[in-house]
């Protein structure tokens, strides 16, 4: 479990509720299902307006370095596949 404190956790349980809404509608689409379309949520514990924990997922990369990842990945395609 992660501690955050000094900001609202309440605001990320809401969002982390919606991801979860998605993601249970992208299960019951058959073509996403066929796609394997997901969102892997994590739990998030409110304590107090200003602190709260949050379930750890091993093996994650932030948004920007996935996107820092994809477009190295697809400048080394574009190099590779030019020829």
């Amino acid at each position: 479990m992660l501690i955050k404190h000094g900001e609202d956790v309440r605001q990320d349980e809401r969002i982390v509720q919606l991801l979860s809404n998605i993601d249970l509608a992208l299960q019951r689409d058959t073509d996403c299902r066929k796609r394997r379309l997901r969102i892997r949520t994590f739990q998030v514990i409110p304590l107090s307006p200003t602190c709260g924990m949050f379930e750890w997922v091993p093996d994650t990369v932030t948004l920007k370095g996935f996107i820092e990842t994809d477009l190295e990945f697809r400048a080394h395609q574009e190099r590779y596949y030019a020829y």
